[in-house]
């Protein structure tokens, strides 16, 4: 039940939003919503705790970890990448108005998403402008985003790209070993059934033959090995089989679309979702409804939009 709760906003954002005067209404909100947590994460930035919820930032190593609204800042970075190619994208509206809106808007975001300090959520940032420029006709585009990934690298604080432990090791990627190791045991012990949904934290020891003392009754960090761990790898092979036809059906709108705005906007949903799927691949924001609701919503959007531009 709590997997079909998410999956139906797919099908409530196709259908609600299937008309261009939806479509528009739709792009103006998600103008003021990044604004509004741009301006709430300035103000947790200076002042400690953002202004909605009063939730405070994380402190660490390389300066504030910021969250604005949400519970932490692994959500907050999830939410940007997703929806933020739809408003960048959309700065050629027709009114200055508009234009203005989004671009302040989509500096925000990007402020924000530096703010989060989440080095996973940066890659897959990249990951899906490198997907934008490979599926249009600037591919020579993609040298300079590499280059400039490069040189930001370069210039960032130490501790903000390298994560040491106590035994002076990079934390996450030793972390993400053992998570993974003991995610692929419990497959292989329940491939059909898994442990079931929201049991994989507790019921991973059960299955672990390692022991080993690191980030002991946690997730997966990887949300395609943990559907495989909870729910077992027809759930697995079943939401890879949508994401596979909704990409296909979607690349084949794209080329009954001329170049501009339009094809470039449906291409920007794929852009959002791909950044969240890489995303997915080091994270558990398949396991958080405040992210997995909003990919689910990203999906029915991007279909309304087929619609309401006049391919299916």
């Amino acid at each position: 039940m709590k997997v079909l709760q998410q999956v139906s906003l797919f099908w409530i954002a196709a259908d609600a939003l299937h008309t261009s005067e939806r479509q528009r209404t739709a792009f103006r909100v998600l103008t003021f919503v990044f604004i509004g947590l741009g301006l709430d994460g300035i103000w947790q930035y200076a002042f400690g705790k953002d202004l909605i919820r009063q939730i405070a930032f994380e402190p660490a190593s390389a300066g504030p970890r910021i969250s604005a609204c949400f519970k932490n800042y692994g959500l907050l970075a999830s939410f940007v990448i997703t929806f933020l190619p739809l408003l960048a994208i959309n700065l050629e509206r027709k009114t200055p108005v508009h234009s203005l809106g989004n671009l302040a808007g989509s500096l925000l975001g990007c402020l924000l998403l530096f703010w989060t300090r989440l080095r996973g959520a940066w890659i897959a940032f990249v990951g899906g402008i490198c997907f934008h420029i490979w599926n249009t006709k600037k591919r020579v585009y993609l040298l300079w985003v590499i280059l400039a990934a490069g040189a930001i690298l370069f210039f960032l604080p130490r501790s903000m790209v390298v994560h040491l432990d106590s035994e002076s090791k990079e934390q996450s990627l030793i972390e993400r070993f053992y998570l993974w190791d003991r995610a692929a045991q419990v497959i292989l012990a329940r491939p059909w059934t898994g442990t079931g949904i929201n049991t994989y934290s507790v019921a991973h020891q059960e299955y672990d033959k390692r022991k080993n003392w690191r980030v002991r009754n946690y997730y997966a960090h990887n949300g395609y090995l943990q559907i495989a761990a909870e729910t077992g790898l027809p759930s697995l092979f079943c939401l890879l089989a949508f994401l596979f036809l909704y990409f296909k059906e979607t690349f084949a709108a794209l080329k009954k679309i001329p170049e501009g705005l339009e094809r470039r906007t449906l291409l920007a949903f794929l852009t959002g979702s791909v950044s969240f799927l890489i995303l997915a691949v080091i994270d558990t924001i398949f396991h958080n409804p405040q992210t997995v609701m909003g990919f689910w919503f990203l999906l029915g959007w991007g279909a309304a939009y087929r619609r309401s531009v006049g391919v299916r």
